[in-house]
């Protein structure tokens, strides 16, 4: 919101990801929330469990491409929750966090970078680069930081 997101792109960011989580269909997102919305959290979703991690993070960025401007400020405050979150539970927690991650955290921050630069290139002017260019900063250091103390 506070980067000028209309009501669509706010509530599409709030039900990003009842499709991966929820027993919710597009269809019933549609239908109850209409199809601006609906494809929005459609284009943030990732691929079904059947494809492994790595393919799934490479849809993500690969499918920058095709998104559409409100796609992508939820893609990108996706992204900044998630790190933000991390590195909070990574000074409450410590690395005993990293039980909970399919892969090295490493391979996370490769990933970011990817889709930054992926969104910076499909939209330069997009309202949430620096903030998402920040929580990837912050995310680095935090793994710097722990890298040390393991």
């Amino acid at each position: 919101m506070r980067a000028g997101a209309d009501e669509a792109v706010i509530a599409a960011g709030l039900l990003h990801d009842v499709v991966e989580d929820c027993n919710v269909t597009l269809k019933e997102l549609e239908k109850e929330f209409g199809r601006e919305v609906a494809t929005m959290v459609a284009d943030v979703t990732e691929p079904g469990s059947s494809y492994s991690w790595e393919e799934r993070k490479q849809h993500q960025i690969d499918y920058v491409k095709k998104m559409s401007r409100g796609s992508m400020m939820v893609k990108a405050a996706d992204i900044i929750h998630n790190r933000w979150s991390l590195v909070s539970a990574l000074e409450i927690e410590g690395p005993s966090i990293l039980k909970n991650f399919h892969s090295p955290f490493s391979d996370y921050l490769k990933i970011d970078r990817k889709r930054y630069e992926e969104l910076k290139n499909k939209w330069p002017t997009n309202p949430l680069l620096p903030e998402l260019n920040q929580g990837i900063k912050q995310f680095e250091q935090a793994l710097k930081l722990w890298s040390t103390k393991i």
